[in-house]
């Protein structure tokens, strides 16, 4: 119906699929995150994560009357992130996360 429309949206979320590519590439250089286990595993991340940002707000938005407690895209994305970093990467993490860091 609006093809221009479609062509902007998939450019932009090719442009997310390589960034979120990218950095997972980056980290795995550079010992924040492990190496795949399976070839194309960090890509599915990619997609999980991509699907997540552009999506998973209105589905938290759905489920709020079901969970106990209320929960954010943030904490969601980390619950996907954490298993894969190294000792490195967590220790990064944690820094991020000190109670005195946070505003």
């Amino acid at each position: 119906m609006y093809p221009e429309i479609s062509k902007i949206q998939t450019k932009v979320v090719n442009e997310f699929y390589t960034v979120y590519n990218n950095i997972f590439s980056n980290f795995v250089n550079n010992g924040i995150m492990k190496k795949e286990l399976y070839a194309g595993q960090y890509e599915d991340l990619s997609i999980s994560s991509l699907s997540l940002s552009m999506y998973g707000i209105q589905e938290i938005t759905l489920l709020k009357k079901f969970l106990a407690k209320q929960k954010n895209i943030l904490s969601i994305l980390w619950s996907l992130l954490l298993p894969h970093l190294t000792t490195k990467g967590m220790e990064m993490y944690n820094k991020l996360n000190a109670p005195d860091k946070i505003s």
